[in-house]
């Protein structure tokens, strides 16, 4: 979405100048005609690259702020407005603005997040969509940020216990290539000119350096594409576990119960296979289950 800046006057006669995401300028007009301002000039900004993602704190943040302003009865394009003015993050702000926007176009608030995927997660958007389905859209905001501060702090800890292994394994696999590369060739032709036969572990040895002095280039390639995998490496069977004593713990569920056990065997199977999943329904019960606890209050 291109961004705009303006220059208009208020009805006191004073110019105050702005910028703004909306699709055209026709949108800027009718917008600034709608907070009864008068257009001096517009013109279209030039457009930044945006990059990366948004980091989890900066969300976390968004996200309990947003929780706080529709528990306290302010209406949910005017708490987004706010947001998008408070929020130190200019990527952040940026996303703010286009999801007011959207949200002021009758889009729903899930599928206005849902454009931002640089920021908003796949089950950032679901849990916002049940929300908004269940009327308990600030119930859900809470706990999506405690969920997604559990996910980062632990996210923190295990990188920071692994920078020790980290710098002694690539330490001990520097040191091996180069006695591969250099030191072993050397050896290599000593041999040579001996004519004897060399025992097993030495060709082995004298084998690897051959295919890394050939094939560095391959290895270097498969190292590379090995790195997002290991960067995505999934926690969330933790907090499956995390949601299901918070909801024991509340009285929702008996953990002597089949109903507790059933769950969790739920939660542990589609761990195996699909964590995203698996943290999405230990989410999900917990809400679940507490609306059918309160069911019986209405009879």
């Amino acid at each position: 979405m291109p961004v705009f800046e303006y220059t208009a006057r208020t009805p006191t006669g004073e110019e105050q100048t702005g910028s703004i995401d909306l699709p055209s300028r026709d949108h800027v007009v009718q917008h600034l005609r709608k907070n009864r301002l008068v257009l001096v000039r517009v013109r279209e900004a030039k457009k930044a690259r945006r990059r990366g993602r948004v980091p989890t704190r900066d969300i976390v943040i968004f996200t309990r702020q947003f929780a706080t302003m529709i528990n306290s009865g302010l209406p949910l394009v005017q708490a987004l407005d706010i947001l998008a003015k408070q929020t130190e993050n200019k990527l952040l702000a940026a996303v703010t603005r286009e999801v007011v926007y959207d949200v002021e176009s009758g889009h729903t608030l899930a599928d206005a997040l849902a454009k931002h995927p640089n920021a908003f997660t796949e089950l950032y958007k679901n849990m916002v969509s049940a929300g908004e389905a269940g009327g308990i859209l600030d119930t859900i905001l809470l706990r999506l940020a405690t969920f997604l501060e559990k996910n980062d702090a632990i996210v923190r800890k295990v990188k920071g216990a692994m920078i020790y292994p980290a710098v002694i394994f690539s330490v001990a696999a520097i040191a091996i290539v180069v006695l591969l590369i250099f030191v072993i060739p050397t050896f290599q032709n000593m041999f040579a000119s001996v004519n004897l036969e060399l025992p097993l572990p030495t060709r082995i040895v004298i084998l690897m350096s051959q295919i890394l002095q050939g094939y560095w280039w391959a290895m270097g390639l498969a190292a590379f594409g090995l790195c997002p995998l290991i960067e995505h490496f999934d926690l969330n069977l933790i907090f499956v576990h995390a949601e299901f004593k918070q909801a024991a713990r509340d009285g929702v569920f008996d953990v002597g119960s089949d109903h507790f056990n059933e769950c969790a065997i739920l939660g542990h199977a589609t761990s195996s296979f699909a964590p995203g999943a698996a943290q999405t329904i230990g989410s999900f019960c917990y809400f679940f289950a507490s609306a059918l606890a309160g069911l019986p209050a209405l009879t």
